[in-house]
């Protein structure tokens, strides 16, 4: 859909994300499925991007949320893992908080378009790959942690209960 149509709140979110991430010309908005956040799809005159609105986390680990989207710019900058690298926003960082779609403040991130397709499950050499690549990602990210026991203790809230919200939310 093109900006000028959009609803007004998303098209002030669309206006915040090109903003935040020196986007010049939004020409479209396509809302995408299938995350437990938000996704967009913008196409600008500079080509087309993933917007990843972050509604429903904690606003108090903003702060683990930048070091993830840097660690992610660093292991796919390096090669070591290929992917869409986030985009760094006007500040350098990859998180801005911005009013959202609905209106209300959340960590936005930003990535170029990137065109593909679920893997075969049952085939051997995928799931090696993907083997190979979570592993390559564990031995980068034990030097990003920043607990010394590993990123369980991340978890604030007790398993039960985030499955409990989880299935009552249908």
């Amino acid at each position: 859909m093109d900006i000028a149509s959009l609803n007004p709140s998303l098209a002030k979110f669309a206006r915040s994300v090109a903003a935040a991430f020196d986007l010049a010309g939004v020409v479209e908005v396509l809302e995408l499925s299938g995350s437990a956040n938000r996704l967009w799809q913008f196409t600008t005159t500079q080509g087309v991007f993933v917007v990843k609105e972050l509604p429903y986390n904690n606003r108090n680990h903003d702060a683990e949320l930048c070091q993830a989207a840097a660690f992610e710019a660093t292991v796919i900058g390096a090669g070591l893992v290929p992917g869409p690298a986030p985009v760094p926003n006007q500040s350098g960082g990859y998180l801005s908080v911005l009013t959202g779609s609905r209106g209300v403040e959340c960590p936005v991130r930003l990535h170029p378009w990137f065109r593909g397709a679920p893997p075969r499950v049952d085939d051997p050499a995928i799931l090696r790959q993907a083997g190979h690549t979570l592993r390559t990602i564990q031995l980068a990210g034990a030097s990003w942690s920043v607990q010394p026991k590993g990123s369980l203790q991340l978890w604030t809230t007790d398993p039960a209960s985030v499955l409990q919200h989880f299935f009552a939310s249908g």
